[in-house]
């Protein structure tokens, strides 16, 4: 999996592209690329995650910024960052997950509109969303080994957890794992 992560260089409490935007740039990057893309838009930034033999971070990015160009915007504005395989995903991950539980209000936030957009995109993008849980879920469960914020890395997981047995598993199989994974079988 490869991704473009675009930040503004100063934080605001505002989404760097509308919804509408987003979905336009969606739109375009499936048609261009012809593979699935999954843009998750928040406080922070934006973050392209996309399924491609050849590199697009290029494109994505100077699509961003057509995109974003009608507000007055350009290069210089934001910090953008490339990646180009799944360990680089990890150690993002691991770096933006360890900043952020330091700040719980931005780390709450970032969660819950994570895991929103996550939901309302599952039926377009399982295979990426699927990647993705699994890949984060690696990093939440080593920073719960390192008892890192343990109450809010384990909060994420959770919701993490609900959101992939919500979309992904038969009614059976959910109520399984459920009672499997219930505090009540925790020593």
């Amino acid at each position: 999996m490869n991704a473009v992560f675009i930040y503004g260089k100063q934080y605001k409490r505002e989404l760097l592209l509308p919804h509408k935007e987003v979905v336009r740039l969606q739109n375009f990057l499936k048609s261009t690329t012809g593979n699935d893309v999954l843009i998750l838009n928040t406080n922070l930034g934006v973050e392209i995650y996309y399924e491609c033999i050849v590199d697009c971070s290029e494109m994505i990015v100077s699509s961003f910024l057509l995109h974003i160009s009608k507000i007055d915007k350009n290069r210089n504005n934001f910090r953008i960052v490339t990646i180009k395989s799944d360990k680089e995903i990890l150690n993002r991950a691991e770096l933006i997950f360890s900043k952020l539980v330091m700040m719980p209000i931005i780390f709450k936030s970032y969660t819950k509109s994570t895991c929103c957009q996550l939901n309302k995109s599952y039926e377009t993008n399982k295979l990426l969303t699927n990647k993705l849980f699994v890949l984060w879920k690696q990093v939440l469960q080593q920073q719960l080994t390192r008892k890192l914020h343990y109450g809010k890395t384990k909060e994420f997981l959770d919701n993490l957890h609900d959101l992939y047995l919500e979309n992904s598993c038969k009614t059976a199989i959910k109520s399984l794992i459920i009672k499997a994974m219930s505090s009540v079988r925790y020593n």
